[in-house]
């Protein structure tokens, strides 16, 4: 599952949900997450108001006040300002800039295992520690002594989390 995190808010993707720093959900309509959304991916990027009105009103006639109405609202959702900006930066008669440092992670779903190739396996002596059992499925991969490892470096701290990749498991 991928999320962004910015300045103690979390935007999860799959989720269409923003977490605010105290981890309650912050309410977007879905325009306003798209264009979050859109902004954040870019961020640093200095988005001209065109484009936005394109990417974010595909094939819709649409005035730049519905940009700056949309911009002013993720604004306030986020607990910004405009004269002091920490997010959404405004370029004059230009357009937008996302402008807090933004980290990009892949959390492992709910469920998700450790996917460990063949020569991690062959490289550990230890044996696995995933038992199948009547209540539990079986791993596509089952994981060795060393994936589990790497599993728990991973789930401790936002940008480790991409160490590993994850696969969902297999009900045998």
């Amino acid at each position: 599952m991928r999320e962004y995190r910015f300045h103690g808010f979390v935007l999860q993707i799959e989720q269409r949900r923003l977490l605010g720093p105290d981890g309650q959900a912050v309410e977007l309509p879905p325009r306003l997450f798209d264009a979050l959304l859109f902004l954040v991916e870019r961020a640093g990027e200095l988005l001209d108001k065109d484009r936005l009105l394109s990417e974010l009103w595909p094939g819709l006639v649409v005035e730049e006040n519905s940009l700056s109405q949309s911009v002013s609202a993720l604004r306030r959702a986020l607990g910004d300002d405009a004269h002091r900006a920490r997010f959404i930066q405004t370029v004059p008669r230009r357009g937008f800039r996302f402008i807090a440092p933004v980290v990009a992670v892949e959390t492992p779903e709910e469920g998700a295992r450790p996917v460990v190739s063949s020569d991690e396996r062959a490289e550990s002596t230890a044996p696995a520690p995933y038992v199948a059992t009547a209540s539990r499925p079986r791993s596509a991969i089952e994981p060795s002594a060393t994936a589990s490892a790497a599993y728990a470096a991973a789930s401790h701290g936002p940008s480790s989390a991409t160490a590993v990749r994850y696969a969902a498991p297999v009900i045998a």
